[in-house]
C-alpha cells in the first residue's frame, strides 16, 4: 500500500473544498471562450490561482518567434490579448517536477435551441452540470485548482515544482501548450486533464488534419441557372473522393485493436446566400483522423492527389491546410505516471484503471520530448460526462473529488517520501 496519512490529510481538504470548485466550474461555463475570446476567462482563472497563493505568469503566444517552430500550427488568427496562464507551486527540494495542463477554449455552439438547458448557464440537474465546454475542458481547470488548493491547505511538503497550465487552442492547433514548452515551462512528467473518466487514462491518439476546401462557381440569377456553373454539382463526386480516401487510410490497418480507426468528417458546408441565384462558390471544412504509420504530410499529399486525379472535379479547387495538424501519438501505457494512477485508482476506490487509445486528439504530443528526452505523459481526468462538441454537453459532478484524490495520490508518490505539517 502506498496511501499514507499524508494522502488522507490532503483528501480531507478535497472533501472540504470540492463544493467551492463546483461553484467555480459553474462560473467558468458563463464565459464564451471560443478561439479568440479567451482573455476574460483566463483573467478570472489567473485571479483564482493568485488568491490561493500561487505565482502566475500570464503571457500571450509570441507569434513572431513561435511561428518558425516546426510544431507550430497556422490558424490565421492573431495572438494578441489571448493569454496563457502558468501558475507554479514551488518545491522545497530538488525532486521531479510535474505539469498539470487543461485547456479553456471551447467548441462553438451551432444552435442554442438544440439544448435542453442554455449552454452558458451551468444548470445543475441531479448529479450533472450542463454547459458548453463543461467536460471539455473547464472541469479540468476546476479539478486542477482543487488539487492545488488542497495541497497548499494541507501543509504537505511540496517536494518539487508543480506547474498548473491553462492554455488556449487545444481544439484548433495545440499552440498554447507548445508556447508553454518553448518558454521553458517543461517538467519531468505531465498529466493533461482532458476527456477521460476516473478509471481511464490515455497515452495514444490519432493524428488529425483540418482541410479548408473551396470550389468556385459562376453566380447567375436563378432563372439563368442552365447557363451557370453551379458548384453544388461537384458535391457528389467530392463525397466519393472523400469516402475513397477514408478507405485508403484504413486499408490493412488495425490500430491498438481498433478496426477502421481513420475517418474523414465534413464539419461544415456552405454555398450561396439565398434562393434567387446560384452560389459564387461552395466551401467545406473537413477533419481527417489517421493512425500510424501515416503522417500529416503524407495525408496532405494523398488528399491533394485524390482531388487532382478525379476527372469529375474542376481544376480550380482551392485547398488550404489551416488549423489542426498533428501526427498520431502512440504512447507507452506502462509509463510511470500511468502506473501511479493505476495504483491510485486501486487503493483509493478499489477499481482498475484502463489505459485506452482514442480517435480524438490532445496536447500530450508537446510534453513527450520537451526536455530533450522522453518523459512520461498521459491524459487523465477531469471525469466522466457526455456530448463534447455537440448540444447538451454535461459533466458528472461526483467525479470531481474522485479524480482530484487520484491525482493527489499520483503526485505524492511521484515525489516519493514527503513530510507533512497538518493543515
Amino acid at each position: 500500500m502506498t496511501t499514507t496519512p499524508i494522502h488522507h490529510s490532503v483528501y480531507r481538504h478535497i472533501d472540504r473544498l470540492h463544493r467551492k470548485y463546483i461553484d467555480f466550474l459553474q462560473e467558468l461555463i458563463k464565459y464564451r471562450s471560443t478561439a479568440g475570446n479567451e482573455k476574460e476567462i483566463q483573467d478570472r482563472i489567473c485571479k483564482q490561482f493568485r488568491t490561493i497563493g500561487l505565482v502566475v505568469d500570464q503571457f500571450d503566444i509570441p507569434e513572431d518567434q513561435l511561428s518558425i517552430d516546426p510544431a507550430f500550427v497556422r490558424t490565421g488568427m492573431n495572438y494578441s490579448g489571448r493569454p496563457i496562464n502558468v501558475a507554479v507551486l514551488r518545491g522545497t527540494r530538488h525532486g521531479r517536477s510535474l505539469a498539470l495542463n487543461a485547456h479553456i477554449d471551447i467548441a462553438p455552439v451551432e444552435d442554442q435551441e438544440s439544448w435542453v438547458h442554455p449552454p452558458f448557464e451551468g444548470v445543475i440537474e441531479g448529479n450533472k452540470i450542463y454547459g458548453r465546454g463543461v467536460v471539455d475542458d473547464k472541469a479540468g481547470v476546476s479539478v486542477m485548482l482543487l488539487v492545488a488548493e488542497a495541497l497548499i491547505a494541507s501543509g504537505v511538503e511540496i517536494a518539487a515544482d508543480v506547474l498548473f497550465q491553462t492554455v488556449i487552442e487545444d481544439e484548433i492547433s495545440g499552440n498554447g501548450s507548445l508556447a508553454c514548452m518553448r518558454k521553458g515551462y517543461t517538467s519531468d512528467g505531465a498529466i493533461v486533464l482532458d476527456g477521460t473518466w476516473p478509471e481511464r487514462a490515455v497515452v495514444s491518439h490519432l493524428g488529425q488534419q483540418w482541410v479548408q476546401l473551396k470550389i468556385p462557381g459562376e453566380a447567375k440569377a436563378a432563372c439563368n441557372n442552365s447557363r451557370a456553373s453551379n458548384p453544388v454539382q461537384f458535391v457528389p463526386p467530392l463525397l466519393t473522393v472523400l469516402r475513397d480516401l477514408e478507405r485508403e487510410l484504413n486499408r490493412g490497418v488495425s490500430w491498438f485493436g481498433i478496426e477502421n480507426p481513420c475517418y474523414v468528417s465534413i464539419g461544415s458546408l456552405s454555398a450561396g446566400i439565398w434562393a434567387g441565384s446560384t452560389p459564387e462558390n461552395i466551401s467545406l471544412n473537413l477533419q481527417i483522423g489517421f493512425c500510424s504509420p501515416w503522417t500529416f504530410s503524407e495525408v496532405r499529399e494523398m488528399f491533394q492527389d485524390n482531388i487532382s486525379n478525379c476527372d469529375q472535379l474542376p481544376d480550380n479547387i482551392e485547398v488550404q491546410f489551416l488549423g489542426l495538424s498533428t501526427n498520431p501519438v502512440d504512447g507507452d501505457p506502462e509509463n510511470e505516471l500511468c502506473i501511479l494512477l493505476k495504483r491510485a485508482v486501486r487503493e483509493n476506490f478499489d477499481k482498475e484503471l484502463e489505459v485506452v487509445p482514442v480517435t480524438g486528439h490532445a496536447d500530450i504530443r508537446h510534453f513527450t520530448n520537451a526536455k530533450g528526452q522522453s518523459v512520461p505523459v498521459c491524459l487523465y481526468g477531469p471525469g466522466g460526462g457526455g456530448n463534447p462538441h455537440i448540444a447538451n454537453e454535461y459533466y458528472h459532478l461526483d467525479h470531481m473529488p474522485v479524480v482530484a484524490k487520484n491525482l493527489v495520490h499520483a503526485i505524492l508518490n511521484w515525489w516519493g517520501n514527503v513530510s507533512h505539517s497538518p493543515g
